[in-house]
């Protein structure tokens, strides 16, 4: 009897969970004072690893308005992986 096929999930086997992988593994979620972090222009990219992450967010906390910045996984769901603070 032959192996049965294994289980495939659509969703990371699909065009834009390529694409979401091209862009990078680790992205930041910056807290603001007030206002939006949206302007900010580390808020946006995706980094390849974490140590680039970690760059980005000590670049980010240099601003005035920043009181923390959280490193994530960037996969579905997304995964926690450290805060940086001031």
């Amino acid at each position: 009897m032959p192996d049965p096929k294994p289980a495939v999930c659509s969703i990371r086997h699909s065009a834009v969970s390529r694409r979401v992988r091209q862009w990078g593994m680790f992205h930041l979620i910056t807290l603001v004072k007030r206002g939006s972090a949206s302007s900010l222009p580390g808020t946006w990219p995706r980094y390849p690893d974490v140590d680039a992450a970690r760059v980005a967010a000590a670049a980010l906390l240099r601003e005035d308005r920043v009181q923390r910045v959280m490193i994530v996984q960037d996969e579905a769901p997304k995964g926690f992986v450290e805060w940086r603070e001031r």
